[in-house]
């Protein structure tokens, strides 16, 4: 059960296993950031989980879980990768979680959506995953980039790629296309004349494209606006979010198709070492029901929307990606392109 709050010890036990690896590498939470409000928001929220005489009974619970299960998402990624050899690379960007930005599964702030700060947070969890099934990790540096570079470059089964991070900050068909166009032309820059990487795929965020309600209702809405307390959807499987997720994927990808035509998109390829393919990445938080109850749980898609040409060793590199967001090596279920 993907992003499962297991109980108040386990996640305890884990914010303080990051900040010790946050230490470590000379990075303190700050008193007051982001970073502190959301450790004390992921314990406050198990505490409550598991102490139900605690809650209150009208509250919505679901801001305050959504913002706990973003950055224990995270955590989890930290703590648990934190002896590759390739950690050193990720410091940068882990010092600037203190400024926020890092909730991938929450909508970006109307100060988020003009700063770059949430952009370099979902760098950094591409980076994460490509650490996780690659070596030789290079991560462009947060605060002096080199801007016409690829976000992150990694060797993968012999072979280095080049993984172009880009978010989605409004809804236009037209921006979508441009940051493909943009992505594919920082590959191909990189690889030529240098060589330094023999493949690449674009991977853009869409995480301001959900909201809670999409996954997570107040079933009864108008009861509760009257007084009532909240009934909340139980989803009955992650299945059933993941499909969901990839329909919407698919659904900008359409769009974006029609719109600026489908020949147009192909031909950005076509001379390209970039694999003719996006990768959009969409984070659902959710209550999930079990045998136990409901439990508040996140659910990352990596969805890859392919085009001619696309190998089977793009898609097997695409498949490591998706389980290493997922915190597994291989198994589990997961969307067929």
């Amino acid at each position: 059960m993907e992003g499962q709050v297991a109980s108040f010890r386990e996640v305890e036990d884990l914010v303080f296993k990051f900040e010790t690896v946050l230490r470590k590498h000379g990075i303190v939470i700050q008193p007051n950031s982001q970073l502190d409000t959301a450790c004390l928001a992921v314990i406050d929220s198990v505490f409550k989980h598991e102490k139900p005489e605690t809650r209150e009974e009208m509250a919505d619970i679901r801001p305050a879980l959504a913002y706990a299960l973003g950055l224990w998402e995270f955590m989890k990624k930290i703590v648990r990768l934190e002896k590759h050899p390739d950690f050193e690379q990720l410091v940068p960007h882990l010092e600037q979680m203190n400024d926020g930005g890092f909730l991938q599964n929450i909508k970006a702030g109307d100060r988020e959506l003009t700063d770059q700060v949430p952009a370099k947070m979902f760098e950094l969890l591409i980076a994460m995953a490509a650490m996780d099934v690659g070596t030789d990790l290079r991560l462009d540096h947060p605060k002096n980039p080199k801007g016409d570079n690829p976000d992150v470059i990694v060797t993968i089964r012999g072979v280095r790629w080049a993984f172009a991070c880009k978010m989605m900050m409004g809804k236009s068909p037209i921006s979508l296309f441009e940051r493909i166009q943009d992505g594919v032309g920082q590959i191909d820059r990189v690889a030529a004349p240098s060589g330094l990487v023999q493949r690449g795929v674009v991977v853009i965020s869409l995480k301001n494209k959900l909201d809670l309600d999409e996954f997570w209702p107040i079933l009864n809405a108008e009861q509760y606006k009257n007084g009532e307390p909240p009934i909340f959807l139980a989803q009955r499987d992650a299945t059933v979010v993941a499909s969901r997720l990839a329909e919407l994927a698919e659904k900008q990808m359409k769009e974006m198709e029609t719109v600026n035509t489908l020949e147009k998109v192909v031909e950005l390829f076509r001379s390209s070492i970039a694999a003719p393919a996006v990768l959009l990445f969409m984070q659902a938080t959710m209550s999930l029901d079990t045998p136990i109850g409901p439990l508040p749980s996140v659910y990352p898609l990596l969805w890859p929307h392919l085009y001619p040409g696309c190998t089977e060793e793009d898609v097997s590199v695409f498949n490591s990606m998706y389980d290493a967001l997922h915190n597994r090596s291989a198994g589990g279920t997961k969307p067929s392109p």
